[in-house]
């Protein structure tokens, strides 16, 4: 059985290898244009949410809201399209060679103290700017859950992230800030994985591998104009079950500023996003940028 299933996920794979290049070839050929646009974060962290279905998707082409004025607006040549030297190629092979950032898996006893660990990592992540940390507990209450169930009426407003980047500015930054529409997390959930099920005909992840150079092909030439994507929605997705071993920790994130060991405890105001955890929400091609941290925080 697992032969079977191994052979057909290799040959679906493959397959949609193929219509990808078949794809790329076809744009190539009819001179595909890019978008031009810009966009900037607005700083924070990613909090990566686990529901049952946890691979989104490219939207359709909903009409995007003017911010100045509030209504939609047609006005093309606020996304006038231009060739960029810096993303013309089939070649996505680069992809493979970008290192991982350095991955910890601290034991039961290690994780007790997160800012004690930290500080012990802190020699060698610091060198990277990013790390990874896996921990031993695991939440029995999924995030998706949480913001479902347990945080009654919680919606969030989207911003419409545009895709395709024709003009990038000599610090390689781009600026997203128009409105998108109101959602639960349930809504969210459905229509993204609604519409990754129709681009890629399957209900499960792909390997990252082949979603990080499908990303980079709508990047240069794909189809999709831009996406949705939730920042700095105030809240949390760790649970408040008592039963809930990672919610329990220390490593919550509603508990972590205020530990004995955290100058963060000193701040009589509470600030979210420094002293108070924020929500990030996305679906597929959605993205955040690397970044430096406010105030240089972890």
């Amino acid at each position: 059985v697992e032969r079977r299933a191994s052979t057909s996920r290799e040959a679906k794979l493959e397959y949609l290898k193929r219509k990808r290049l078949q794809r790329m070839k076809s744009e190539k050929s009819n001179n595909s244009s890019f978008l031009n646009y810009t966009l900037s974060g607005s700083g924070g962290d990613n909090t990566f949410l686990r529901a049952s279905a946890p691979c989104g998707v490219r939207l359709y082409n909903y009409p995007l809201l003017n911010p100045e004025v509030g209504s939609c607006s047609n006005d093309k040549d606020a996304f006038s399209k231009h060739k960029v030297a810096k993303f013309e190629t089939l070649d996505f092979e680069w992809t493979n060679k970008i290192p991982e950032c350095p991955i910890y898996s601290p034991t039961m006893e290690e994780f007790q103290e997160p800012l004690v660990y930290l500080e012990k990592i802190a020699p060698e992540a610091s060198r990277y700017g990013i790390c990874k940390i896996i921990s031993p507990l695991v939440a029995s209450v999924p995030a998706g859950v949480v913001l479902m169930k347990e945080k009654a009426g919680f919606k969030f407003t989207t911003r419409v992230q545009p895709l395709r980047l024709a003009e990038w500015g000599s610090d390689d930054k781009v600026t997203f800030f128009m409105s998108g529409r109101n959602y639960t997390f349930r809504d969210f959930e459905k229509m993204a994985n609604k519409i990754f099920a129709h681009r890629y005909n399957s209900a499960g992840c792909l390997p990252a591998t082949f979603i990080e150079k499908e990303f980079w092909h709508e990047i240069a030439s794909g189809k999709t104009e831009s996406v949705e994507y939730a920042c700095d929605v105030d809240g949390s997705a760790f649970s408040s079950s008592p039963s809930d071993p990672l919610g329990k920790s220390r490593w919550n994130l509603k508990k972590l500023s205020r530990l004995p060991k955290s100058i963060l405890r000193l701040l009589e105001t509470s600030i979210p996003g420094v002293t108070e955890p924020m929500l990030y929400i996305g679906m597929l091609f959605s993205m955040f940028a690397w970044h430096v941290e406010d105030h240089y925080l972890y």
